[in-house]
């Protein structure tokens, strides 16, 4: 999906884990180009500093926009006025606009060929001859300029990983990255267990669940990840689940690839370590929303300034109880084989800690925060 959306101005900083494995691995490599030769650039981390990677990514593509920017600036005498201001307008996401700014950067780069090939006499668009000469290396700058201007058009720069990278191996720099002001987009793919290295139990493992290290259950909540970076305020959070609620998980894309600042999606993750057969994932991951097991919501700081609380929530939870959901999965079975009594103590935990997450939600989502117009008044 990020791919149809964005594929053909993507950049992705993917972590290293299941989703490096199947995302490049020749050669059967998901990404691609298009009829115009456009794709994602896709490069992998190191599996402890992907937010650090994606983030140095973001500040190449933003100095090498400025960079566009300035000799845009400098051979603008030789080009016309109409086009020069057009190219230097900001450009919104949406997909006509992406296709006019191509239209004039494909303008751009005839006319820079006229400067390069005679910039002594190039006069497009009537320019005089002296506005020509005062054009420092207008050859070389006009050459420059037809290297970096597809950096015109925005980049939909995303850093992808699991949640063991995203809650714990990974969280210093995530978090970095998080507190910053940079449009950075962050997706996490949460299988809520170390999938790739074995099996272990991370900081995105659900209570109750059998994993590496915590074979008898484990007895603790699952860190909040999106709760802490909704406290930074400026951050888009977005918790979704595709396969059950896809039109929801499209809205938090276009959402958070819409937002100045940085964004998280948190992404349900069906895995062969839940211990079922995944032809029956949308099932089950309806059972995880409507049991409370997985929350549902969009935190949109942009909603303030209309007066808005930024968290809607997205599913209204508890309708299926967790006990239900809880034996469809072999993580959870499997203590209540080797000990119907703690399996039983660990579901009411479960139970009671989705309904305290929830009712700190709702208090949440009613929550409006003074807009600037509050205080002028």
């Amino acid at each position: 999906m990020l791919t149809q959306l964005y594929g053909d101005r993507l950049v992705i900083a993917n972590a290293t884990g299941c989703s490096s494995i199947y995302g490049a691995n020749l050669p059967t490599m998901p990404y691609t180009t298009g009829p115009d030769g456009r794709g994602p650039a896709w490069n992998n981390s190191l599996f402890e500093d992907n937010a650090e990677f994606g983030f140095g990514m973001r500040l190449g593509v933003d100095a090498q926009r400025a960079r566009a920017e300035l000799l845009l600036f400098r051979v603008a005498p030789l080009l016309p006025d109409r086009l020069v201001d057009a190219l230097s307008a900001p450009c919104d996401g949406d997909a006509e606009s992406i296709a006019t700014r191509r239209t004039e950067i494909t303008e751009l780069r005839e006319l820079l060929a006229e400067i390069a090939a005679a910039p002594e006499t190039a006069t497009p668009d009537a320019t005089t001859r002296d506005a020509a000469r005062d054009v420092v290396g207008g050859s070389e700058t006009a050459a420059e300029l037809d290297r970096l201007a597809d950096h015109l058009v925005p980049r939909s720069l995303w850093i992808v990983g699991g949640d063991g990278w995203a809650y714990d191996i990974g969280y210093g720099g995530l978090d970095h990255v998080l507190s910053s002001n940079r449009k950075v987009n962050i997706l996490v793919l949460d299988t809520e267990v170390y999938s790739n290295t074995g099996g272990q139990a991370s900081k995105a493992t659900p209570l109750g669940a059998v994993a590496k290290y915590a074979s008898a259950g484990k007895e603790t909540a699952k860190k909040d990840l999106g709760r802490l970076a909704m406290t930074y305020g400026h951050v888009y959070v977005a918790s979704v689940a595709m396969q059950a609620r896809n039109r929801q998980t499209v809205m938090a894309f276009l959402e958070a690839e819409a937002h100045p600042g940085p964004s998280l999606i948190i992404a349900h993750s069906p895995c062969i370590a839940h211990g079922y057969d995944l032809a029956h994932a949308p099932t089950q991951q309806a059972r995880a929303i409507n049991s409370g097991a997985w929350p549902l919501y969009r935190f949109d700081p942009g909603r303030v300034a209309a007066g808005e609380p930024p968290l809607h929530i997205d599913a209204d939870p508890l309708s299926v109880p967790m006990r239900a959901y809880m034996r469809e999965e072999a993580r959870f079975r499997m203590v209540e084989l080797r000990d119907p009594e703690r399996f039983e103590r660990l579901v009411d935990a479960a139970e009671a800690a989705a309904m305290d997450r929830h009712a700190i939600y709702e208090q949440l989502a009613e929550i409006r925060l003074p807009t600037p117009e509050d205080s002028d008044g």
